[in-house]
């Protein structure tokens, strides 16, 4: 059942999260899943929290949940976080599956293309990775992330910048990698 308080201490504990205030955060998510156990955003976004703590384990039990709660319809997001996760575990066979099922549900969306990507520089695949990072570049001129919808990529020149430097630093890092190689 929706209540508003859940999505207000959700909102909340995504600021202490983005602020680094973790605990509080925590807490929050907490007080929300106690009063709503299938509020899928609320597992999704503690398992974020978790992941940037270093509590991989804890973060991916999360995002299974989040995928399990939004049983209909989970999205991408979800995915591509848990992908995140397992290839930082080193468990890059679960995170080639995440990214491509993330790829899946949102083609377009660029962060799915470098978070793959440095995938793939890590694993020493260095031409997946370079074809990662154009996907990325073509799709980083139309593409919005869906909760922003209402504006279009022009008006958010300081997340296309962000996206743009992700993208040609991995780029870098990839060449760099291969001038070392050869």
């Amino acid at each position: 059942m929706y209540r508003p308080i859940n999505f207000y201490l959700l909102c909340r504990a995504v600021a202490y999260s983005e602020n680094k205030e973790y605990e509080k955060a925590l807490a929050d998510f907490s007080a929300t899943l106690s009063d709503d156990p299938d509020y899928s955003a609320a597992y999704c976004h503690r398992g974020e929290t978790c992941s940037k703590m270093g509590s991989l384990e804890r973060a991916l039990s999360d995002f299974d949940k989040s995928i399990k709660a939004s049983r209909r319809h989970p999205d991408a997001l979800t995915y591509m976080l848990r992908g995140d996760a397992y290839r930082r575990a080193g468990r890059y066979k679960e995170a080639l599956a995440d990214y491509e099922t993330c790829l899946l549900k949102a083609p377009n969306d660029p962060r799915s293309f470098t978070n793959r990507a440095a995938m793939f520089e890590q694993l020493g695949q260095h031409q997946k990775a370079l074809a990662d990072y154009a996907s990325a570049e073509k799709c980083l001129a139309q593409y919005a992330p869906k909760h922003l919808l209402s504006k279009t990529i022009e008006n958010m020149p300081e997340w296309k910048e962000r996206m743009a430097a992700t993208l040609h630093d991995g780029r870098a890092k990839v060449y760099d990698s291969l001038k070392h190689k050869q």
